[in-house]
């Protein structure tokens, strides 16, 4: 059953406890993300949220209506800084977005960043986490569709995903009745917890 209370807006630090939470409940598992089980509370913050982190300002409106904002920065939201990008300034930072329900849960998060450096800066690459708690009621379709419009909306040309590991079939149909295609596959690239090693595919889909 799809949730309709979903909100997502830019990740604050005020969030940084929860989007840990849910994190470590997703790596418990080992079949998704490739990060172990013992992975610790600041390797987590530097994957997510990073220490060469900057600040930006944006409205927190509902899906579909986010833009910049104008007013006095509040809280401190959290942006990646990658290498100089060459064509579009937008593309020079990773984004990262925290879906809400009910404007206080904390259900899932997302970055939204460069798949490479410079001269490969205009592909966008995005990594997603949702509460195992709701899966199933559309919070990584909302965010999906969040970050594909984020990613038209900043200047990207497409996006690629570069490790969906082949037997999470919920994630395959998701990507691919978002548009997604498989464009390759790594033989034996993921170590699944029950499974031993297991074949990953790379996704991409086109920005018109």
């Amino acid at each position: 059953m799809a949730r309709n209370c979903i909100n997502i807006k830019s990740t604050t630090d005020s969030e940084f406890d929860d989007i840990w939470a849910i994190f470590q409940q997703i790596i418990r598992g080992g079949d998704t993300f490739v990060y172990g089980s013992n992975t610790s509370q600041a390797v987590f913050r530097d994957i997510w949220f990073g220490p060469d982190v900057r600040t930006y300002t944006r409205d927190n409106s509902r899906y579909g209506q986010e833009k910049l904002s104008e007013r006095p920065q509040r809280a401190k939201t959290y942006v990646r800084t990658t290498s100089k990008v060459l064509t579009n300034p937008d593309l020079e930072v990773a984004r990262v977005y925290t879906a809400f329900c009910d404007e206080h849960i904390v259900v899932g998060s997302y970055i939204l960043q460069p798949n490479c450096p410079d001269l490969g800066s205009h592909i966008a690459n995005a990594s997603y986490m949702v509460d195992p708690g709701v899966q199933g009621q559309g919070v990584g379709r909302a965010m999906g569709k969040h970050s594909i419009l984020r990613a038209k909306e900043l200047g990207y040309l497409a996006m690629q995903l570069n490790m969906v590991v082949s037997t999470n079939q919920a994630a395959l149909k998701l990507w691919q009745s978002l548009g997604f295609k498989i464009i390759g596959t790594v033989p034996k690239a993921f170590n699944h917890s029950k499974l031993g090693l297991v074949d990953v595919h790379i996704m991409y889909l086109k920005l018109d």
